[in-house]
């Protein structure tokens, strides 16, 4: 009976220590999801406010066309940030448990690239910013979940743009190398200090630099990138000086080897 009743203790001292480390783990995922929550809970709230004034003025004034095609033009672009942060928050929930569902084809990085470069000359614009895409016309191609891979360059030349100062150029170059393709984005922006490179790709980390036009920024978006290219097999870096601008790289291997 006294071997027995040790047995059980033992037994029993593993369940609880099991319990406790499963709690500890639940409460830290459980932290990281508030985190998140309010990251983008706050970058939502303001483009969400934008949106309601800007209906509000369509709706109250007897505008010229001129005059409404602008408000539209601005109703529209708010969406698109309101939709950019909240496929952030769909991808970093996605992303905690470790697993992003991807829709792989074999296909040319091409039209992403082109389309990418499109949707946001317009947002450069307003900065005097110019958007130049260098894309040879012998790309290999590459196995990827196209709309993911578009977020991931979205997110790099949004961002370029965001933190770049007004006449200035940011540019997207495209190289295809043995087993990979490289994807490059420099701007010639605010650029990152040591702190903030060795951070700049982790989860919820607010960078110091300051966008140039005011712009918002969630801490959110890089840390995706990362989670989206690692699932492709890749990797993402960045290379910065503090006042010189910035590089975010990525490779992905092809499917020509």
């Amino acid at each position: 009976s006294s071997r027995r009743l040790r047995q059980a203790n033992v037994e029993l001292r593993s369940e609880v220590g099991f319990l406790e480390q499963s709690n500890k783990e639940l409460r830290e995922l459980q932290r990281r999801k508030d985190e998140l929550m309010a990251i983008l809970a706050h970058d939502i709230k303001n483009p969400a406010a934008a949106v309601a004034q800007l209906a509000e003025l369509l709706q109250s004034y007897d505008l010229g066309a001129q005059q409404q095609q602008r408000f539209i033009a601005d109703l529209m672009l708010t969406a698109s940030r309101i939709l950019r942060l909240s496929q952030d928050l769909s991808n970093a929930i996605v992303a905690e448990v470790r697993t992003i569902p991807l829709d792989l084809k074999v296909d040319s990085i091409r039209p992403g690239v082109e389309a990418v470069v499109r949707m946001n000359q317009h947002t450069a614009a307003r900065k005097n910013i110019t958007i130049k895409a260098v894309l040879p016309g012998n790309l290999p191609q590459i196995e990827m979940d196209g709309s993911r891979i578009e977020e991931v360059l979205d997110n790099l030349v949004s961002n370029a743009v965001k933190y770049s100062r007004p006449e200035s150029t940011v540019r997207v170059v495209v190289k295809g190398t043995p087993g990979h393709l490289t994807i490059e984005v420099t701007d010639t922006g605010v650029g990152l200090s040591q702190k903030d490179l060795a951070e700049a790709l982790t989860f919820g980390k607010k960078l110091s630099s300051v966008p140039t036009g005011g712009e918002d920024s969630s801490g959110v978006g890089l840390w995706v990138v990362r989670k989206i290219v690692e699932a492709h097999g890749g990797v993402v870096w960045v290379r910065s000086m503090p006042g010189k601008g910035s590089t975010f790289s990525v490779m992905l291997p092809t499917t020509q080897r």
